[in-house]
Protein backbone atom coordinates (compact mmCIF):
# COMPACT_ATOMS: atom_id res chain seq x y z
CA UNK A 1 0.00 0.00 0.00
CA UNK A 2 1.15 3.52 -0.64
CA UNK A 3 1.44 6.36 1.86
CA UNK A 4 -1.98 7.83 1.10
CA UNK A 5 -4.03 4.62 1.27
CA UNK A 6 -6.53 3.55 3.92
CA UNK A 7 -7.94 0.10 4.56
CA UNK A 8 -11.51 -0.14 5.92
CA UNK A 9 -12.69 -3.26 7.79
CA UNK A 10 -15.82 -3.85 9.85
CA UNK A 11 -15.11 -5.85 13.03
CA UNK A 12 -17.88 -6.63 15.46
CA UNK A 13 -19.98 -3.66 14.38
CA UNK A 14 -17.09 -1.16 14.39
CA UNK A 15 -15.58 0.38 11.30
CA UNK A 16 -11.82 -0.05 11.69
CA UNK A 17 -9.62 2.18 9.56
CA UNK A 18 -5.96 1.35 8.96
CA UNK A 19 -3.95 4.29 7.64
CA UNK A 20 -0.59 3.57 6.07
CA UNK A 21 2.25 6.09 6.16
CA UNK A 22 5.82 5.90 4.92
CA UNK A 23 7.68 7.53 7.81
CA UNK A 24 8.00 5.89 11.20
CA UNK A 25 9.79 6.69 14.41
CA UNK A 26 9.40 3.05 15.43
CA UNK A 27 12.16 0.51 15.03
CA UNK A 28 11.31 -2.76 13.30
CA UNK A 29 10.72 -4.46 16.70
CA UNK A 30 8.51 -1.76 18.26
CA UNK A 31 4.78 -1.15 18.41
CA UNK A 32 2.56 1.49 19.99
CA UNK A 33 -0.66 0.80 21.84
CA UNK A 34 -3.37 2.33 23.98
CA UNK A 35 -3.22 0.24 27.14
CA UNK A 36 -6.11 1.89 28.99
CA UNK A 37 -8.38 4.92 28.86
CA UNK A 38 -11.12 6.56 30.88
CA UNK A 39 -13.94 4.55 29.31
CA UNK A 40 -16.13 2.00 31.07
CA UNK A 41 -14.56 -1.43 30.66
CA UNK A 42 -16.30 -4.77 30.23
CA UNK A 43 -16.77 -5.29 33.98
CA UNK A 44 -18.11 -1.77 34.56
CA UNK A 45 -14.90 -0.26 35.94
CA UNK A 46 -13.21 3.00 34.97
CA UNK A 47 -9.46 3.59 35.15
CA UNK A 48 -8.69 7.31 35.41
CA UNK A 49 -5.52 7.81 33.32
CA UNK A 50 -4.59 10.99 35.23
CA UNK A 51 -4.58 8.96 38.46
CA UNK A 52 -2.01 6.44 37.23
CA UNK A 53 1.31 6.33 39.10
CA UNK A 54 4.01 5.34 36.60
CA UNK A 55 6.98 5.99 38.92
CA UNK A 56 7.64 2.32 39.65
CA UNK A 57 7.11 1.22 36.05
CA UNK A 58 8.91 3.44 33.54
CA UNK A 59 12.65 2.81 33.56
CA UNK A 60 12.46 0.48 36.58
CA UNK A 61 10.42 -2.63 35.80
CA UNK A 62 8.75 -1.79 32.53
CA UNK A 63 7.81 -5.37 31.74
CA UNK A 64 5.40 -6.41 28.99
CA UNK A 65 3.85 -9.83 29.57
CA UNK A 66 1.85 -12.18 27.38
CA UNK A 67 -1.67 -12.83 28.76
CA UNK A 68 -0.66 -11.61 32.25
CA UNK A 69 1.72 -14.55 32.65
CA UNK A 70 4.57 -13.39 34.89
CA UNK A 71 6.61 -16.35 33.61
CA UNK A 72 6.38 -14.98 30.06
CA UNK A 73 7.92 -11.51 29.83
CA UNK A 74 8.10 -10.74 26.13
CA UNK A 75 9.13 -7.08 25.85
CA UNK A 76 9.73 -3.79 27.66
CA UNK A 77 7.62 -0.68 27.44
CA UNK A 78 7.43 3.01 28.15
CA UNK A 79 4.03 4.33 29.21
CA UNK A 80 2.75 7.91 29.21
CA UNK A 81 -0.54 9.68 29.81
CA UNK A 82 -1.84 11.30 26.63
CA UNK A 83 -5.14 13.05 27.22
CA UNK A 84 -7.61 10.46 28.44
CA UNK A 85 -5.41 7.52 27.44
CA UNK A 86 -2.42 5.59 28.66
CA UNK A 87 -0.18 5.03 25.66
CA UNK A 88 2.73 2.61 25.46
CA UNK A 89 5.68 2.17 23.17
CA UNK A 90 6.55 -1.52 23.36
CA UNK A 91 10.02 -2.75 22.41
CA UNK A 92 10.65 -6.43 21.76
CA UNK A 93 14.18 -7.80 22.31
CA UNK A 94 16.37 -8.73 19.35
CA UNK A 95 15.17 -11.77 17.41
CA UNK A 96 16.40 -15.02 18.94
CA UNK A 97 16.53 -13.70 22.51
CA UNK A 98 13.36 -15.56 23.49
CA UNK A 99 11.23 -17.99 21.48
CA UNK A 100 8.11 -16.77 23.33
CA UNK A 101 8.93 -13.15 22.61
CA UNK A 102 9.54 -13.92 18.93
CA UNK A 103 6.23 -15.81 18.71
CA UNK A 104 4.24 -12.99 20.36
CA UNK A 105 6.01 -10.41 18.19
CA UNK A 106 4.98 -12.30 15.04
CA UNK A 107 1.39 -12.67 16.30
CA UNK A 108 1.18 -8.92 16.95
CA UNK A 109 2.81 -7.93 13.65
CA UNK A 110 0.45 -10.22 11.72
CA UNK A 111 -2.61 -8.84 13.55
CA UNK A 112 -3.56 -12.08 15.34
CA UNK A 113 -2.94 -10.42 18.71
CA UNK A 114 -4.01 -6.76 18.74
CA UNK A 115 -5.05 -5.94 22.31
CA UNK A 116 -3.54 -4.96 25.66
CA UNK A 117 -4.48 -5.23 29.30
CA UNK A 118 -3.00 -3.89 32.52
CA UNK A 119 -2.17 -5.21 35.97
CA UNK A 120 -2.39 -2.57 38.69
CA UNK A 121 -2.58 -1.85 42.40
CA UNK A 122 -5.61 0.22 43.41
CA UNK A 123 -4.76 3.17 45.68
CA UNK A 124 -8.01 5.21 45.73
CA UNK A 125 -11.40 4.33 44.30
CA UNK A 126 -15.11 4.98 44.49
CA UNK A 127 -18.14 2.91 43.61
CA UNK A 128 -20.11 4.15 40.64
CA UNK A 129 -23.60 3.48 39.34
CA UNK A 130 -24.00 0.08 37.69
CA UNK A 131 -22.90 0.19 34.07
CA UNK A 132 -23.78 -3.39 33.22
CA UNK A 133 -25.60 -6.40 34.57
CA UNK A 134 -22.67 -7.34 36.79
CA UNK A 135 -23.63 -4.66 39.33
CA UNK A 136 -21.67 -1.66 40.53
CA UNK A 137 -18.50 -0.62 38.88
CA UNK A 138 -15.45 0.97 40.44
CA UNK A 139 -13.80 4.22 39.37
CA UNK A 140 -10.08 3.97 40.17
CA UNK A 141 -8.98 7.56 40.78
CA UNK A 142 -5.45 6.71 42.00
CA UNK A 143 -3.67 3.52 41.02
CA UNK A 144 -0.20 2.14 40.37
CA UNK A 145 0.67 0.42 37.10
CA UNK A 146 2.41 -2.91 37.73
CA UNK A 147 2.45 -4.54 34.31
CA UNK A 148 1.16 -4.36 30.76
CA UNK A 149 0.14 -7.48 28.83
CA UNK A 150 -0.46 -8.23 25.20
CA UNK A 151 -3.68 -10.25 25.24
CA UNK A 152 -6.21 -11.88 22.96
CA UNK A 153 -9.24 -10.40 24.80
CA UNK A 154 -8.86 -7.10 26.68
CA UNK A 155 -11.05 -5.96 29.57
CA UNK A 156 -11.01 -2.46 28.06
CA UNK A 157 -12.26 -2.71 24.48
CA UNK A 158 -10.22 0.40 23.56
CA UNK A 159 -6.88 -1.08 24.69
CA UNK A 160 -5.51 -1.86 21.24
CA UNK A 161 -2.28 -1.83 19.26
CA UNK A 162 -2.35 1.43 17.31
CA UNK A 163 0.90 1.41 15.34
CA UNK A 164 3.31 -1.19 13.99
CA UNK A 165 6.37 -0.72 11.84
CA UNK A 166 6.67 -2.63 8.56
CA UNK A 167 10.13 -2.27 7.01
CA UNK A 168 10.18 1.50 6.75
CA UNK A 169 6.43 2.10 6.76
CA UNK A 170 3.97 2.35 9.58
CA UNK A 171 0.43 1.15 9.95
CA UNK A 172 -1.84 3.05 12.36
CA UNK A 173 -5.20 1.51 13.27
CA UNK A 174 -8.06 3.39 14.86
CA UNK A 175 -11.83 3.14 15.16
CA UNK A 176 -13.77 5.47 12.90
CA UNK A 177 -14.86 8.54 14.93
CA UNK A 178 -18.54 7.94 14.20
CA UNK A 179 -18.30 4.46 15.69
CA UNK A 180 -17.47 4.74 19.39
CA UNK A 181 -17.33 1.31 20.99
CA UNK A 182 -20.84 1.69 22.41
CA UNK A 183 -22.41 2.68 19.07
CA UNK A 184 -22.69 -0.21 16.57
CA UNK A 185 -22.24 0.41 12.88
CA UNK A 186 -25.21 0.10 10.53
CA UNK A 187 -23.10 -1.73 7.97
CA UNK A 188 -23.60 -5.52 7.66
Amino acid sequence: MTAAQHKFVNRGGLDIITKFATVSTLSDRQIRAVISDGSIDRVGDIMEPSGCDLSGYNGKNSVILFNHNADAPVANGHVSVKGNQLAATITFPPEGTSATSDEVFKLVKSGVISACSIGFQPDQWELVEPHNRMGSGVRYTKWTLLEVSLVSVPCNANALVTEKSFKGSTSMTYAAPRCAYLIPSNKP
